[in-house]
């Protein structure tokens, strides 16, 4: 299986935010992907010697799994761990536990999405100097 890392997003001409992963693995799994992908690969910064590049219109957190299908002709994001969660939540909604799984794990995205996002530096008051009218005795 392959990792994605979040590299970044953009707008693409139609108006749809296209999310930018870097893809990480071992060497054959790597070259499947590039196979894969064909004269479509692109690799950050267009360097070759750079992790490929993958490229979604859905956010799959800051990282994720991409793994191929059965057939081994197509790659997708990895999101049974997601799916697991999802049927819990499901199964007991409108339940207390169904509430507290969904507060879970919207909380675990959002402390995963501050974790990879710089935050601002406080603001702090600074000082004022005093001006005096005394001129020291002039």
């Amino acid at each position: 299986m392959l990792k994605l890392r979040f590299k970044r997003s953009y707008r693409s001409q139609s108006g749809k935010t296209v999310f930018v992963y870097l893809v990480s693995g071992k060497a054959g799994d790597l070259e499947s992907y590039k196979e894969y992908c064909g004269d479509n690969i692109r690799h950050e910064d267009d360097d070759e010697s750079k992790p490929p590049l993958y490229f979604t219109t859905q956010f799959a957190g800051e990282s994720a799994t991409l793994a191929p299908n059965q057939e081994g002709n197509k790659y997708y994001v990895d999101r049974s761990e997601d799916d697991k969660i999802n049927s819990l939540i499901e199964q007991h909604a409108g339940s207390a536990l169904g509430v507290a799984l969904a507060q879970a794990k919207a909380q675990e995205l959002i402390n995963a999405m501050r974790k990879s996002t710089p935050v601002a530096a406080p603001v702090t008051k600074t000082t004022e100097e005093k001006t005096t009218d005394d001129l020291g005795g002039l």
